[in-house]
This record gives C-alpha cells, structure tokens and sequence, in this order.
C-alpha cells in the first residue's frame, strides 16, 4: 500500500483538477470535505483499506462512480490485448525453444526461447530419455510427451511472470495506440489526480498477478507432483 502514500506527493491537488481552474476556493474546499480528502492522511487510509477488506476499491473523484466497476468495464480490452501477446509469444517460444533443443541449435536471441531449449536439452540428456530412445521411441513422440512436458515447470513459471509483465506494458501499448483498456484508463487517472482510480487500479493489478501465480503453482503441481506441497 506503498502507492496510497507516494501518489499524495504528487503535485496538484485532484479536486481543482477535477473541477477545472474556475471553480472558486471555497467549491473547492466543499468538495474536498465531502470526498474526506480533508482527513488526516493516516484516516484516509485505513478508510481505505476497511474499505478494500469489502472489495470497495473506492468512488472514483472524477466521475463519482466505483472504481471497480470502472476497471471492469476496461478488463475485458487489456485481457484480449494481453492474452493475444501471451499467446503469440508462448507458441512460437514452446515450439521453436524445443525444436532447437532438439536439433542443438544455438542460434537463439529471444530468453524465453533460450529458457524452453535449454530446459528441453537438460531434460533431454536424462536417463529415462536415453532409455526411451534405445527402445525405438520416436524422437517427436519423446520430445512432446517426455522431455517437454518435464521441462514445463520452470517455463511455466517464467510464462506466468510473462503474462503479468504483459498486463503492466498494456500501459504503454494501449496510451499509444488508444486502446480502450485499464492502461489508458490509469494515464487518464493520473492525469486528473484521481487517487481512488489510481490506487484501485493498483491493486486489481496486484490482485491479478496474484491469481495468476496461484494458478502456474497448481498447473506446476498437476504436471510434476515433486512441486506439490
């Protein structure tokens, strides 16, 4: 909850930005009251945070609506972004990583391909794979249900990070092309002071990355049941 804080440093103050340079001091003031921005700034946080235990992510000072439902509306854009990246990057690093662990190929630049050929070739080079190739096991039939499968693990954790590094460039990608998702919505956030947006945006972020790593630990259990605790 580092965030509540550091935002609070930043220049300007959200109700003059949200109600524009006419509004006079004392609109402003009234304003601010009514939003509990007047409030000590140890209040205004465990206000928040009461308020989060609830799953309130707070009333956006800008449009006077939830944050949540706002970041909702904006989710499904980022995740069809995000998912559509994931998707690209992890068939070609899946598919080119293991074909040049299986041929050796050392040409390769991009790390999450490195990491798949790598973690195939020592997967490779295991006993219970010579095995399998001194009894006549196709090398395919090895490569994609042996030696993949058992190096997937730590890929698997690698492609989560992956996804939730994704997920935070989407900042990025949807300001620059206008993407109508959760990162044009934080930058238009910040813009306006808007700390409950700014903060809620933060969190559902830190949220998702959590359920993410949740599930990459359950897919790691289910495909190598050394990891399962």
């Amino acid at each position: 909850m580092i965030i509540f804080f550091v935002i609070r440093i930043i220049p300007g103050d959200p109700v003059a930005a949200m109600l524009g340079g006419r509004a006079s001091q004392e609109v402003i003031e009234a304003r601010r009251a009514e939003l509990g921005l007047n409030d000590p700034i140890l209040v205004q946080f465990f206000k928040y945070v009461g308020g989060l235990f609830k799953g309130d992510l707070g009333t956006s000072t800008m449009t006077g609506r939830p944050v949540l439902d706002e970041i909702l509306e904006r989710f499904p854009a980022t995740l069809e972004l995000t998912i559509f990246a994931f998707i690209v990057a992890v068939v070609i690093g899946i598919f080119w990583g293991s074909k040049a662990a299986q041929k050796r190929d050392k040409l390769i630049s991009s790390i999450f391909l490195r990491m798949v050929r790598n973690n195939t070739i020592l997967t490779l080079t295991s006993d219970y794979v010579k095995s399998a190739k001194a009894r006549g096991i196709p090398e395919n039939r090895i490569l994609y249900r042996h030696a993949l499968r058992n190096a997937l693990v730590p890929i698997l954790t690698v492609m989560g990070l992956q996804l939730a590094l994704l997920m935070a460039g989407a900042v990025l990608t949807e300001t620059t092309f206008s993407w109508p998702g959760i990162g044009s919505y934080l930058i238009m956030k910040i813009r306006y002071r808007d700390f409950p947006a700014i903060q809620g945006t933060i969190v559902f972020f830190a949220i998702f990355v959590i359920i993410i790593n949740i599930i990459v630990e359950i897919i790691n259990a289910l495909i190598d049941p050394r990891v399962r605790y």
